[in-house]
């Protein structure tokens, strides 16, 4: 009975590990151009990559200059060779400050979002 109980309690912790890998908030791993970057060329494209894969449909990123106005493509998706990437391209940008807002919802619901700014010289 006791090595049952331990068994059971490995279990438990091993389940729990597994599951808190496999389920909660997406977390950003690296972006680029990356935060606070100052870049001397217009990037062709924003890209996010996360510790988890974001549902396409309701996962996005989007790039704002200093107006307030979207500048992105609008051509936000999911990308890279595990699907864990948020992409969207940009046409050339001019000089000045833009702001990157994202949000990722993992495949059981939890979102996320965060914001961060680059300037093209």
């Amino acid at each position: 009975m006791k090595n049952f109980g331990l068994a059971f309690l490995v279990a438990t912790l091993v389940l729990a590990a597994l599951a808190g890998k496999a389920w909660g908030y997406l977390m950003p791993l690296a972006c680029e151009p990356g935060t606070g970057a100052q870049i001397s060329n217009s990037p062709k494209s924003v890209v996010i990559r996360f510790d988890g894969k974001p549902d396409p449909a309701f996962s996005t990123v989007r790039v704002y200059n200093a107006k307030g106005e979207q500048m992105d493509n609008r051509d936000a998706h999911v990308s890279g060779a595990e699907g864990m990437s948020l992409l969207a391209t940009l046409p050339p940008l001019p000089s000045g400050t833009y702001r990157v807002r994202w949000t990722a919802q993992s495949f059981d619901g939890q979102e996320t979002n965060g914001e961060y700014t680059f300037t093209v010289q």
